[in-house]
């Protein structure tokens, strides 16, 4: 579990973020708090199941690319599609379990109960996850 102090942060799939993503992923090292050149700090969480689409409780959805989903440190309203700002009054938490990210009081579930109907073709669940799990080739 890692402690972050009060403060406007972007979450989302931060490979979107061109500009910083290269230094965030070298090297790659999930569920750490790290800190980049321009003092911006950062946690990166592996999905349980790769890219795809998740949803907050409120059921803001959240594209990812990269596999990951993260927390950032930012400095304005910088609502992407790929990601949502939070300014939070206190510090929070950030932590990974069994691929429901918790970030403070907001929660993505990356492992949903998988619907009985739901049809993965040729392949089961665990080929499914395999097969778009990648690293972070964005």
């Amino acid at each position: 579990m890692i402690t972050l102090p009060a403060g406007k942060y972007l979450i989302g799939d931060l490979c979107y973020r061109d500009a910083v993503w290269d230094e965030m992923i070298e090297p790659f090292i999930p569920n750490e708090l790290r800190t980049l050149s321009n003092g911006k700090r950062y946690v990166i969480l592996k999905t349980a199941y790769g890219d795809g689409e998740y949803m907050d409780q409120d059921g803001k959805r959240y594209w990812v690319d990269s596999g990951t989903i993260g927390i950032i440190e930012c400095d304005g309203d910088e609502d992407t599609p790929q990601g949502r700002v939070f300014d939070f009054g206190s510090e929070f938490n950030v932590y990974n379990d069994n691929g429901e990210m918790h970030f403070g009081a907001i929660v993505i579930d990356t492992d949903p109960e998988v619907d009985e109907d739901f049809d993965f073709g040729d392949h089961g669940p665990t080929e499914y996850q395999e097969w778009h799990d990648y690293d972070s080739d964005c």
